[in-house]
């Protein structure tokens, strides 16, 4: 389990991400820029470090993410975003050597069409305003996608099995906070496990395949955020994540 979810935070770990708040409890989103660096570290049982990822960010006009460079151990993937006039994701290209894949979105409505390069069948997600959720299929997989507070993805059901749910902090801005609520989703098709931490806010606790973790603020100072995720059961730290605005 712990190597899951280590491999999944190599790939993801985004949304830890937070704008600090000011002396009277105002959130300091409201001044705070676009991150523009996150470095990643995990960690073994024996509490050394496994991996370092570094993140790296550009935004556009209407400060959605643009560009990212994410550079591991294994080398450089570049994602381009591109968006359609209602400022909602239409493709994302990400490059790995001289390797492309392409995630295409189509939408009609509040419902959405995901092509991605090199499978057949598209997966279509259906909007359900009563409960605030997206039904997603492809045929093959199927599931539903739970939305809270702020258009948070709370939680994710596969085929009536939860794959994962998590408590946010609404107050606490996540790299996604200016995307479309289905931009988590989305991305997640070029990293397994994106969506377990891609969010417009920052996550408290996270449940994921039957362990608990606890992400929590160690410190805030300016221009740096520093978080770390833990094992609630072990209390062993998985990783830590910095922040650089």
């Amino acid at each position: 389990m712990k190597n899951n979810i280590l491999t999944l935070l190599v790939v993801s770990v985004f949304s830890l991400i937070s704008c600090s708040k000011d002396d009277d409890a105002t959130p300091q989103q409201e001044t705070l820029g676009n991150a523009k660096k996150v470095i990643l570290n995990t960690y073994s049982e024996q509490g050394n470090i496994t991996t370092t990822t570094l993140y790296e960010f550009s935004y556009n006009e209407n400060s959605l993410l643009s560009a990212m460079k994410i550079t591991d151990v294994d080398g450089v993937k570049n994602r381009t975003i591109n968006y359609n006039a209602d400022k909602k994701v239409s493709q994302i290209t990400q490059t790995f050597g001289n390797v492309a894949k392409i995630i295409t979105v189509t939408y009609n409505g509040e419902n959405a069409t995901v092509s991605i390069s090199g499978q057949n069948e598209p997966y279509v997600l259906t909007f359900d305003s009563t409960n605030n959720t997206y039904d997603y299929s492809n045929g093959t997989d199927s599931g539903t996608l739970i939305y809270g507070e702020n258009q948070n993805l709370i939680g994710v059901s596969s085929n009536n099995v939860s794959v994962f749910s998590k408590n946010i902090v609404p107050s606490i801005r996540g790299i996604y906070a200016n995307q479309d609520k289905l931009f988590a989703f989305i991305s997640s098709f070029l990293s397994n496990g994106d969506f377990l931490f891609f969010d417009r806010n920052a996550a408290s606790s996270l449940f994921f395949s039957g362990e608990n973790y606890t992400i929590t603020n160690e410190s805030e100072n300016g221009s740096l955020t520093y978080y770390a995720m833990i094992n609630t059961s072990t209390q062993l730290k998985i990783a830590d994540v910095i922040i650089i605005y």
